[in-house]
């Protein structure tokens, strides 16, 4: 079972905003990013807008995009967060079905393991990863019993 931990972070998403901001009012353009550096000297010698309301324009701009980054974010963490459930749900209902072709002592082998890993009441993909590996461990140890289907139909 792979699961993605992380997706990958928008970087303005993850800016200070108010750190920004206040770099852009008070320190000199040279000192600043080279995208919002080019942005002021389009605005400022360009297009001849006053010093401080280049300086105004280029705030709000980067605030807009800062909401916009951080809302991207989330939909792409959201979605990350949704794909790893799927994958994890899949994977536990593979392992369910053959727990239940399995005999009763594996079964509650299992059902241990699963109490061990999953006792602290949440779940996060470490755990679910650990889980998966348990149990497995413990399938291997059982992997010469017959499954309880194969004991039912010998004579």
């Amino acid at each position: 079972m792979i699961v993605r931990r992380h997706a990958r972070p928008v970087p303005l998403a993850r800016t200070n905003l108010r750190r920004l901001q206040a770099r852009l009012s008070t320190a000199a353009p040279t000192s600043w990013p080279r995208h919002l550096a080019k942005a002021f000297e389009i605005l400022a010698v360009e297009l001849r807008f006053e010093e401080q309301r280049a300086r105004d324009l280029l705030s709000e701009a980067v605030a807009e995009a800062n909401a916009c980054a951080r809302a991207v974010d989330s939909r792409v963490t959201a979605r990350s967060r949704e794909e790893a459930r799927d994958k994890a749900g899949k994977a536990l209902a593979r392992l369910a079905k053959c727990a239940g072709r399995a005999s009763a002592e594996l079964r509650r082998r299992l059902d241990r393991t699963v109490k061990t890993v999953l006792s602290r009441g949440t779940c996060d993909a470490e755990d679910l990863q650990r889980l998966v590996h348990r149990i497995g461990n413990v399938c291997r140890k059982c992997n010469e019993e017959p499954a309880a289907t194969a004991r039912a139909e010998t004579p």
